[in-house]
């Protein structure tokens, strides 16, 4: 049986969602380095879809009111068939003030979501 990129031609588009810091008293330089970060983890995304045979493309979604907002506004823009996240494993009285992004992103998604857990720390084997 033949699976992942061979029964979809799939392709792979990382995208990061960024809010940037505004507070004057912290210096001009924070969102810059929030940038950075984001863009590192694209890049590790799309090399990591590169290294099982994905064809795979990154980029920065700026946040201008909700993160879940803007994963669910980009998903749409791409008109992806599917949209990965991940958690974030939050617990206790934070989980209990705060809803996960991952969880609004599946409620409010509607198209076929995949959420990873932030524990997930042995990979599962892949097939292409």
């Amino acid at each position: 049986m033949a699976t992942g990129r061979h029964v979809t031609g799939a392709s792979v588009h990382s995208f990061r969602g960024m809010q940037p810091y505004v507070d004057t008293r912290l210096e001009a330089g924070v969102d810059r380095a929030l940038e950075e970060e984001a863009e590192s983890l694209n890049r590790t995304g799309v090399e990591l879809a590169n290294s099982v045979g994905l064809r795979a493309r990154g980029s920065l979604v700026e946040v201008e009111s909700t993160v879940w907002g803007a994963l669910v506004a980009a998903a749409d823009a791409l008109d992806v068939d599917l949209l990965v996240t991940g958690t974030r494993g939050a617990s206790g009285l934070k989980a209990l003030l705060h809803s996960s992004v991952a969880e609004r992103v599946l409620k409010h998604c509607h198209r076929p979501v995949f959420i990873v857990p932030a524990k997930c720390e042995k990979q599962p084997p892949v097939t292409l």
